[in-house]
């Protein structure tokens, strides 16, 4: 991860994504509900691994080929796989992988709070 392009809103934008549904269970939830918490993040979070692992693909180009014979079917037209690879890396080189991240980070985060407190 390229840690130059890391922007903090849009770390707090997917923060906001991951911690609303712990809350929520945790919340209604009539047991230990921080528990509850522990357990709904650690699962969301492992979810926003894969999701970032799937994007890591993604940013990388390992879809490229794919899409490019996708949309080169669909629209009807010839183009260029060279300069169609290119302006796919140079639209992708300067993103961040906030799923990822994430993911990591929460998933590092309840664990730690788990250790802590059980």
């Amino acid at each position: 991860m390229n840690f130059k392009n890391f922007k903090w809103q849009n770390f707090l934008i997917v923060s906001l994504y991951v911690i609303t549904y712990p809350a929520l269970k945790a919340f209604t939830s009539e047991g230990n509900r921080l528990l509850v918490f522990l357990d709904v993040m650690t699962i969301v979070s492992t979810v926003m691994v894969l999701i970032g692992v799937l994007n890591h693909l993604y940013l990388k180009g390992d879809f490229d080929a794919t899409r490019f014979v996708f949309v080169r079917k669909m629209s009807g037209k010839e183009i260029n796989y060279d300069r169609y690879i290119k302006e796919k890396r140079e639209q992708k080189k300067d993103r961040f992988n906030y799923p990822l991240f994430t993911g990591l980070f929460y998933l590092a985060l309840s664990y730690v709070i788990s250790l802590i407190f059980y």
